[in-house]
């Protein structure tokens, strides 16, 4: 396996090996922009959905909370779910939908881009989670990988060669790499002893100076920089590696190679470092620390206690170094303690075979089964397994550095872009469905929409209408009522005895008091009309509101219904009634004393004591029997002295007048009533007392009313805007399923390219 390279060779092979690293570096940082894409777009447009085993064979769709949270976070979604889930629902759209994820669905078997989730709760996670949930999760998944990358970027550029020794605990691992530098620099102990990774580097990169540094900082460690470091007394290093009581994050120690025949460390061409790990079930910190630091190395040299095997933590680890390391080398320690070695090998290597295949099928070179102890300071005879264990290592660190060093990142890669490709598919195949039942949602939804609108305009109309119709009853009984009270209020049936012209001041004032009171009833008998109306007006309005919820969707937003308590109607009258008086006019309204006297100048006749006795005059001599007395009372005045006729005339006069007082005191009452219904005909018609209580009456009607006609017209706007909303939501989503699908379908072109330009770099020119 030692090749001896002429200097034009290893010039050839740096050069080919260089071009590659530079390959795969380009690649690296395309697919860590396509990571950053997803990433980005799972952050701002579309919840990315994670592959559920099965799932592009199942029609899943929570289409409705798809739907939302497109609105709600303008990125939306939920899974595809089948019509038939026992979980289904009926949603707006017609559709049936679920609100969850399926409990029998399990998480498919990615593993660069597995979801961190906590094993113990997987089944309740399952259930539980939404897609904003795993969203997130995927989130920190896709930022996982971009630092995975970044890491691998920075190793391929490293032109030196890191070799993690691991394993579980107490296999040997620092005896290991004391066998292989045929030297005792690392602390060697029958208990666990290493508490922190120790690195071993050659001293030619310290200027020759064989130290150790004890680093507090990994990332300010500078070996030209003695503030970075400890320098660290080697009779120290075993009580610093078994207790750390300062925290050290490394001990690196810059040391000579004392193995001349297969130096591993000082090889003449490539730089190496070996990194001894605590062990892997030592805790968990140091466990979780050790599966990080491996991502920065490029050969794992995997030890086995050859009594233990592979324990659960050693198999965690391969499975996870596996994600790009498709070789590890294996060293099975302590085999000499072993009686039965063919059986142990057999177990072994089936473990093997099941936990990295490649790594079985180069077995002869990648798996050994050696007893390191035996060879801490003796070299290793040419026919024993450990002298071809070192030579595998030199020829694989190497000789294979395109296998060692390249092959797991273009591995990495690979296996990167078939995940995100799985991720592409599975979220084209779900934005496709989406498009399509949203096709279909809008297609079937738009009748309906059509005759809500034309039931919304009809319905608003017959609201305005009853408005208008209670209005107009309101005002024409208001007018022709009030109208028709004071046009007969002198013949009103007032039912106030007249006790004689003693007491007539008094009876005028009466005549007064029940007119007005008359007046004021007849106003509230217009009001409680008004009241009635207003009542059966709203009555309508709740029944049409009725109708309403009837054709309501039963998705929709809760919509409260029109409805009318007592305490409501008996606000409605309250609201009617008049404040104060019912006229300003009667409010100042006192008597006169023309009251009591009528005067029609049409006529030219003057009634008080003189007409009255003009009046019973006239009325005396209308008889045709008192004329012809009176004419013969004239004849036989003929003969009478003209003293006597005077007498007599004045004594007539007097007795008229008498008479004309007494017909007078007998009609004041009637004089009364006329002369005040006159006045206060002309006090309200000059306020316009008729329209203005038509007016207010009307108003309030309209006021009173208009709440429950805006009420029920708002209940139709909220079942429209409802409509129009899941339209909308819709045809957002839809926009963002297609702009998801015309992104989830470039981004497997993506991939494709550099799926295939990675397969192309391969170990054929290296080889060469």
């Amino acid at each position: 396996m030692n090749h001896n390279y002429s200097f034009n060779d290893k010039v050839a092979l740096e050069q080919v090996f260089s071009s590659n690293c530079n390959r795969i570096k380009t690649y690296l940082n395309r697919s860590k922009d396509i990571v950053l894409s997803v990433k980005r777009f799972n952050e701002n447009r579309w919840s990315v959905r994670y592959p559920f085993n099965d799932l592009s064979s199942k029609d899943y769709s929570d289409f409705n909370r798809e739907i939302i949270d497109n609105v709600n976070q303008v990125n939306t979604a939920n899974g595809i779910r089948n019509p038939t889930s026992r979980r289904s629902n009926s949603t707006s759209s017609g559709l049936n939908l679920t609100s969850g994820l399926d409990d029998q669905s399990s998480f498919s078997d990615l593993r660069i881009l597995k979801l961190d989730y906590n094993k113990e709760s997987t089944s309740n996670l399952i259930s539980s989670l939404d897609h904003s949930a795993i969203s997130r999760l995927l989130d920190d998944t896709f930022s996982k990988s971009i630092r995975h990358i970044d890491k691998l970027i920075n190793r391929v550029s490293d032109t030196s060669s890191k070799i993690l020794v691991t394993g579980d605990l107490n296999a040997g691992k620092s005896t290991l790499i004391n066998a292989i530098l045929k030297r005792d620099i690392l602390p060697i102990d029958q208990q666990p002893c290493t508490m922190l990774f120790v690195e071993v580097v050659d001293a030619s990169k310290n200027d020759n100076k064989e130290e150790i540094h004890a680093i507090p900082s990994i990332e300010g460690y500078d070996r030209n920089d003695d503030s970075s470091y400890d320098l660290l007394d080697p009779h120290l290093l075993e009580d610093t590696v078994q207790e750390n009581s300062k925290s050290y994050q490394q001990i690196k120690i810059y040391s000579r190679d004392n193995n001349s025949r297969a130096s591993i460390l000082n090889n003449g061409i490539v730089d190496v470092s070996l990194i001894d790990s605590p062990g892997l079930n030592r805790d968990s910190l140091k466990t979780t620390q050790l599966f990080s630091r491996q991502e920065e190395i490029d050969v794992v040299i995997f030890v086995v206690n050859a009594e233990n095997h592979f324990t659960l933590s050693g198999q965690d680890f391969l499975a996870s170094a596996g994600n790009e390391k498709d070789h590890i080398f294996i060293v099975v320690n302590r085999f000499d303690a072993i009686s039965r070695k063919q059986k142990c090998k057999k177990l072994i290597l089936e473990q093997i075979n099941a936990l990295s295949p490649r790594t079985f099928e180069e077995s002869e070179k990648l798996v050994h089964f050696i007893s390191a102890k035996e060879y801490l300071s003796n070299d290793a005879s040419p026919d024993s397994e450990f002298y071809r264990m070192e030579e595998c290592l030199r020829w694989w660190t190497l000789e294979q550095r395109f296998k060692s060093k390249l092959a797991p990142v273009q591995t990495y890669i690979l296996n990167l872009m078939s995940e995100l490709k799985v991720i592409a598919t599975e979220n084209t195949t779900i934005a496709s469905n989406v498009i399509s039942k949203i096709n279909i949602a809008l297609k079937s939804r738009k009748p309906k929409y059509d005759q809500l609108l034309e039931t919304k305009n009809t319905n608003h109309k017959r609201s305005e209408d009853i408005i208008d119709e209670a209005c107009l009853k309101v005002k024409n009984y208001t007018q022709s009522h009030l109208n028709s009270i004071v046009s007969n209020l002198e013949s009103y049936d007032y039912k106030i005895k007249w006790n004689g012209i003693l007491y007539s001041w008094e009876y005028a004032e009466s005549i007064f008091c029940i007119m007005n009171e008359h007046l004021e009833h007849e106003v509230f008998e217009c009001e409680k009309f008004s009241a009635s109306i207003i009542s059966n007006s709203i009555n309508s309005l709740i029944e049409l509101d009725s109708k309403r919820a009837e054709i309501e969707d039963k998705e929709s937003e809760s919509i409260e219904r029109l409805s009318s308590t007592s305490e409501s109607r008996s606000n409605i009258v309250d609201s009617l009634s008049h404040l104060g008086g019912i006229s300003n006019g009667l409010d100042t309204f006192s008597l006169e004393f023309s009251d009591f006297f009528d005067f029609d100048w049409d006529r030219f006749k003057f009634t008080g004591s003189l007409g009255v006795s003009a009046g019973s005059i006239a009325l005396f001599a209308s008889s045709t029997s008192n004329v012809s007395h009176i004419l013969n009372f004239l004849k036989m005045t003929a003969n009478v002295p003209a003293s006597t006729v005077k007498k007599v005339m004045i004594f007539s006069a007097g007795l008229l007048g008498a008479c004309s007082v007494f017909f007078l005191f007998n009609e004041t009452d009637a004089v009364v009533r006329r002369n005040l219904s006159r006045r206060i005909q002309k006090v309200l018609e000059k306020e316009s007392f008729v329209d203005t209580h038509s007016t207010r009456l009307t108003l309030e009607t309209n006021r009173l009313i208009r709440p429950f006609a805006w009420q029920f017209q708002n209940n139709f706007l909220k079942m429209v805007e409802f409509e129009e909303r899941r339209r909308a939501d819709h045809l957002r989503s839809r926009h963002l399923s297609q702009e998801a699908q015309m992104f989830f379908d470039d981004l497997k072109v993506k991939i494709m390219d550099i799926s295939s330009a990675v397969q192309s770099i391969s170990n054929t020119d290296f080889a060469k």
